[in-house]
């Protein structure tokens, strides 16, 4: 149940490996080493079911799946003694014992404006929450719309994408997809004819692809925007890199990889434009030192490379971009040509994080111009997911639940419309 130091299951995998063999280590999630053998299967031992279910799934897992997580780590096995086992523990104690002295209270200040819109909004003010009664009515009364929405903490749960990350990502080809409701709401939207519906992530195009490529009709915006898929055109465009832009890995690889070896539980994600450097599942406190150090040596070196360098307490990744890409830059291209098709009459943008602020600042950049300023006057909805300090958006909404709840009222409302 609880122990403190246990190396038994530091045996079973040095054994395991010296024999060439495979094997699972199911350990109890209140164990001191479950902290650190992140290829472990981890159980509530509390949770009958629970036990029972896990156990079933080690018996039955793919020879594939036991190698690599005995693979994951050996490596830490063989290079860490009980010594640093300690350490690590003993850290955990103390962050423990801060967040509780701290009582971790969640922040309620509210979000305030950056930006204004004619004479609706002002810089500074408090954000108000979304009317989504207000913003069904503009829908059902507009022809031509533009829809563009962030994944990760916006159609999909942010603590979800998490979870899935920490425990799946060495054992499965792509994230985790949307769930069946906002699948189901998305196919609605994007099959009516006067809708241009986008989803815009930082995954990679095969991952996105793979999470959304069945939604006949939706647009897909991969790596922020460097892969573009129109809707209803199925096929993936991308942006041209100069050879210098393209030149930039070859530096920061050594580095990635010096980091990557000396950090358990990391991992490495390399995409065209991008590479990211995850360490959610590795130790909390070491983990923020080295991408702390990690970000002080990728600046360094890649300075001049056209690149920008960013580390993400809140999704714990640094993370090496191409500049001037951006889901600000194709949100703008992507309201720009739909307006050209026809003047668009109602937009609607929402994202949760710093990569979605771009997207709305370029959307109320673009609406606020003569061109569309008067036309989009009460049918410009750009939405805030969850609380922060400053935002781009002109509404506020709680969580990727309130987003599934708006789009079910968009589908309906839509529906109605079309018996009516």
């Amino acid at each position: 149940m609880k122990d403190g130091l246990n190396l038994l299951p530091f045996e079973y995998i040095h054994t395991k490996h010296s024999q060439q063999a495979s094997g699972v280590v199911v350990l109890s999630e209140f164990v001191g080493c479950a902290h650190v053998l992140n290829g472990c299967v981890r159980i509530n031992p509390f949770n009958l079911e629970h036990v029972v279910e896990q156990l079933d799934a080690a018996l039955s897992m793919p020879p594939s799946e036991r190698a690599a997580r005995l693979s994951k780590d050996h490596s830490f096995v063989a290079s860490h003694t009980t010594r640093t086992w300690l350490h690590v523990a003993v850290q955990d104690m103390r962050r423990t014992a801060a967040l509780h002295a701290s009582g971790e209270a969640s922040s309620s200040r509210p979000t305030l404006a950056l930006c204004s819109f004619g004479s609706e909004m002002r810089a500074g003010q408090q954000l108000p929450p979304l009317n989504v009664e207000a913003l069904a009515r503009a829908y059902v009364q507009s022809t031509r719309r533009l829809i563009l929405l962030g994944l990760d903490g916006t159609l999909i749960q942010q603590e979800k994408v998490m979870h899935h990350r920490k425990m799946f990502h060495d054992f499965s080809d792509h994230s985790l997809p949307p769930p069946p409701a906002a699948l189901h709401c998305l196919a609605a939207l994007a099959s009516d004819p006067c809708n241009q519906v986008y989803v815009i992530s930082g995954r990679s195009a095969s991952d996105l692809e793979a999470c959304l490529g069945n939604v006949d009709g939706l647009g897909l915006g991969a790596e922020l925007g460097f892969m573009q898929m129109r809707p209803r055109s199925g096929k993936w465009l991308k942006r041209e890199l100069s050879p210098a832009q393209e030149r930039w890995k070859d530096t920061a690889r050594p580095i990635f990889e010096r980091f990557t070896l000396r950090t358990n539980g990391v991992y490495m994600s390399w995409q065209e434009s991008a590479a990211i450097w995850c360490y959610h599942n590795a130790d909390p406190d070491y983990g923020r030192f080295q991408a702390r150090q990690l970000t002080v040596a990728l600046k360094e070196q890649l300075k001049g490379t056209g690149v920008s360098v960013l580390h993400s307490l809140s999704k714990c990744q640094v993370e090496v971009r191409i500049g001037a890409i951006n889901k600000g830059v194709f949100a703008d291209a992507a309201l720009t040509e739909a307006h050209a098709g026809g003047p668009v009459d109602f937009v609607l943008a929402i994202g949760d994080d710093d990569d979605d602020e771009y997207m709305l600042s370029a959307v109320t950049a673009r609406a606020s111009g003569p061109a569309m300023l008067e036309r989009l006057r009460g049918r410009l909805f750009t939405v805030a997911v969850g609380s922060k300090d400053y935002s781009h958006a002109r509404f506020v909404c709680e969580s990727s639940r309130t987003v599934l709840q708006l789009m079910q009222t968009l589908r309906d409302g839509r529906d109605a419309s079309f018996r009516s």
